[in-house]
């Protein structure tokens, strides 16, 4: 599902947060982390809450950035996560950490009727936002370390919402109630404020789903809130939208000028149905409901924009007061005229909680002929409304695919790669900080041999940025300027005309410097590796006192990752070298983010090491070319670190390999010709099963690219003769039609793309106008119930099993 690529989109870059501000807002975040770990299993939500919870808590249990002294229920909330930690690690930290919120609820100001003011700063106030921010923690806190003394307490606070918020003719609570009827939101007679606000509704009705979830069942507690929580379903669900089955942000307003409908409300409702369901509180009548919200928040609320997803509809926040805030007066035109927003936490949560809901009620449903708790009647009915139309980038343009969401199991949308710092910042950080080596200036001491190793002009690493560092730090050592060469690494590629030397390393270093290609060099014989492969390294580079290796890191579709070792095997070495070391291409574990286990990689590996490399400095770009990362150090151990971060970014987990994948480079110039298009595939057969289909999808205005690629296709009478001739034959080009044979031999290609269809046919492949007929077509042979993924940016997203052992990196 969408939902599923926006939560774990979503946890990703909320791991990197660093607020310093202790609040509800991120709160509620952990508590849907929580909720992901216990629907999934899957540790990365219950890490993404440790991480962040451990930024806040002290080896001593203080919370940082946390003042009792403003007595605010909104600081309570994330207690539950700390709760959580405590029973999984058993960590005291965490329960001195909560016993300090739990000391604040003990001194937190009351009104006359036993209710906690909201905050200090909102006197004798009740708000219904305050259900969920204390009661949930304070019952679970007294169930597991206070004894459950004061449960009845909790079940007060419900009681007086009840008497002083709840309106009789609506079904509906008020947001707010000021004991003192001073405030001037506040009615005079009654106290209460001017409006239904569906997001305190919804707060209201997850804090009864929660607090019935910890309360025992034969406690007359339990008892009184599951009557609340009915009466207060039954209300709200008066109000539901029947023609987009979402909830407008002022309930009884519905279609007025200015109501929208608002995302985060809309997910608290289902959340607390499905939670309501498990717990025999609402039939499966209602659980429809609940459904419904679900697809209108997929179908309408979650969109692509700039390569990621994004949930929108968000109200960034309303309130009441205090005193120097008149404008929040609890009008209409005050709740209207609050912002709406993109993946705010409020609405990130709430959709997280009710989509972990949704998937564990789908999981234990009795009935197999239904799609989570919607018949299938209901879905073939529904499916209309419950298309994903999917855009793609096809040379200048697009390619566009309707697809029903209930078949889509992943979108692999790229994570943020935003620079953090200028891109000089990033290289002389990693310079200062090594890796399991000195800094470079000092290595460099006394070296009358310098040689710095760089690619060559077919890859991208931006060699004339990133060189003037290494120099800079190598003339602070004292070696001379002729005592330094800039070595391209060619591989099996050609020799570099004058103007692109120039053009690789900037006029300043190739004026200064002495530059050359690897090809120019005489070899030297240094051995063989364990599998045989010679180690023949360019004479220049084996002389040298010093041996520096720069390059960039990014999925290579055999070697596993670029950088690294590759600056010496293939870089600098024979043509014989490589074709021994590159022949292992179509073993198994020889594929785009595979390390340990890897043939190819292993084995260029120990031919660096036995040639030795003194110094590394690898960079991670993004897709402007501009570094986002930088590692530097001992050749292997940086390398290793530098791969860990490019995962961070472009490592995509999916819960299963799909029947059919649709696959896209992105567009232009990605999509120039199928030689080029090939990234996307390699990465896409990493998503399908067996037996499957990739729907590759790339312009091609070039048509197939690559003579000797070209050659190969074409000459093969099958797809095993290829297999064997790049073991014997290895060449460029030749290495490219063996990625395809590998992925024919896996699952069928359907292609769309400019190239002639006949051409197409010869070399194995399906030909296809339109990504649409494509799809279709796949669907016919697979079933209507064939499992899809989507890859908008397949170069550029490495999908990997969940729990597949064989797919670790290693790193």
């Amino acid at each position: 599902m969408t939902a599923e690529a926006y939560i774990r989109q979503y946890t990703e870059e909320f791991m990197k947060l660093d607020r310093k501000f202790w609040n509800y807002e991120d709160g509620c975040i952990l508590t849907a982390l929580e909720a992901m770990y216990e629907a999934t299993g899957r540790k990365r939500y219950a890490e993404a809450l440790r991480v962040f919870l451990d930024r806040y808590i002290c080896a001593d249990g203080r919370i940082r950035w946390y003042d009792q002294e403003e007595y605010s229920l909104d600081k309570i909330p994330s207690g539950r996560g700390l709760l959580f930690l405590y029973r999984e690690t058993g960590q005291e930290k965490y329960c001195l950490a909560a016993e300090q919120l739990m000391e604040q609820l003990r001194h937190q100001p009351r009104t006359e009727s036993g209710s906690f003011w909201h905050k200090k700063i909102y006197p004798r106030q009740i708000w219904l936002d305050g259900l969920y921010m204390a009661a949930p923690f304070y019952l679970q806190y007294e169930m597991e370390l206070g004894g459950k003394k004061n449960c009845a307490d909790v079940v007060k606070q419900f009681e007086n919402a009840r008497r002083y918020l709840y309106d009789e003719s609506t079904g509906l609570y008020i947001h707010a109630y000021d004991e003192g009827k001073c405030q001037f939101w506040a009615d005079p007679e009654t106290g209460r404020s001017p409006n239904f606000w569906s997001r305190a509704e919804g707060w209201y009705l997850m804090a009864l789903a929660d607090c019935c979830t910890i309360l025992p069942r034969d406690t007359e507690g339990w008892q009184y809130l599951t009557g609340l929580w009915k009466e207060a379903m039954e209300g709200m669900l008066r109000y539901q939208d029947q023609e987009s089955g979402l909830f407008f942000q002022l309930t009884l307003l519905k279609k007025e000028p200015g109501n929208y409908l608002e995302t985060s409300a809309s997910a608290m409702v289902a959340y607390s149905i499905y939670k309501g369901y498990k717990m025999g509180i609402f039939n499966k009548e209602t659980v429809h409901r609940a459904d419904l919200i679900m697809m209108a928040l997929e179908t309408q609320k979650l969109k692509i924009r700039n390569g990621c997803l994004h949930l929108e509809g968000t109200c960034a926040g309303a309130g009441l007061g205090p005193a120097d805030r008149p404008e929040r007066d609890g009008s209409t035109t005050y709740y209207l005229g609050e912002a709406v927003v993109s993946d705010e936490q409020k609405g990130a949560a709430a959709f997280m909680l009710a989509y972990s809901q949704w998937a564990i009620c789908r999981r234990t449903a009795q009935d197999v002929e239904k799609t989570g708790l919607v018949t299938i009647n209901d879905v073939y009915e529904l499916r209309h409304r419950a298309m994903e139309e999917i855009e793609l980038g096809y040379g200048t343009g697009t390619e566009k695919v309707k697809i029903p969401r209930d078949v889509i199991a992943h979108t692999l949308i790229p994570h943020k790669n935003e620079m953090c710092a200028p891109e000089k910042d990033i290289i002389e950080q990693a310079l200062d900080s090594p890796i399991g080596t000195e800094r470079l200036e000092k290595l460099a001491l006394g070296k009358k041999d310098v040689v710095i190793i760089t690619s060559d002009i077919t890859r991208p690493m931006p060699s004339w940025r990133v060189l003037p560092h290494v120099l800079k730090r190598l003339e602070k050592a004292g070696v001379s300027r002729s005592h330094v060469t800039v070595v391209f690494a060619m591989g099996t590629h050609r020799r570099h005309t004058p103007e692109e030397m120039r053009h690789l390393v900037g006029d300043e270093v190739y004026n200064t410097y002495r530059c050359i290609d690897s090809s120019e060099c005489g070899f030297i014989h240094m051995g063989e590796t364990k599998a045989g492969t010679p180690v023949d390294i360019a004479d220049k580079v084996v002389h040298a006192d010093l041996r520096i290796c720069l390059g960039n890191i990014e999925y290579h579709f055999f070697a596993g990752y670029s950088g690294g070792a590759k600056a010496i095997m293939p870089g600098v070495s024979t043509m014989q070298a490589i074709q021994k070391n590159h022949s292992r291409m179509i073993h198994p574990m020889a594929k785009a983010g595979s390390l340990e286990g890897n043939p190819v990689r292993e084995d260029l590996e120990e031919a660096a090491a036995i040639c030795g490399a003194d110094f590394l400095l690898n960079v991670v770009l993004d897709e402007h070319k501009n570094v986002i990362y930088a590692v530097a150090g001992e050749l292997r151990e940086a390398h290793r670190q530098g791969c860990r971060f490019l995962d961070g970014f472009y490592r995509m987990e999916i819960n299963e390999l799909a029947d059919i994948v649709i696959v896209s480079q992105g567009g232009a110039p990605k999509d120039l010709n199928l030689y080029q298009t090939q990234k996307a595939l390699a990465n896409a057969e990493q998503a399908v099963r067996p037996g499957g289909i990739i729907i590759l999808t790339g312009a091609c205005p070039e048509g197939l690219g690559g003579t000797v690629f070209e050659q190969w296709m074409l000459e093969a009478k099958d797809l095993d003769s290829i297999l064997e001739r790049i073991q014997r034959d290895f060449q460029i080009g030749g290495h490219k039609a063996a990625s395809f044979a590998r992925a024919l031999k896996r699952a069928r290609i359907f292609l769309v793309s400019g190239i002639d269809k006949k051409l197409v046919r010869n070399i194995f492949m399906e030909s296809f106008d339109h990504v649409q007929e494509a799809y279709d077509a796949a669907v016919k042979e697979m079933g209507r119930g064939a499992r899809v993924i989507v890859m908008p940016y397949g170069g550029s997203t490495l999908p990997v099993l969940a729990g597949n052992r064989s797919a670790k990196t290693g790193v």
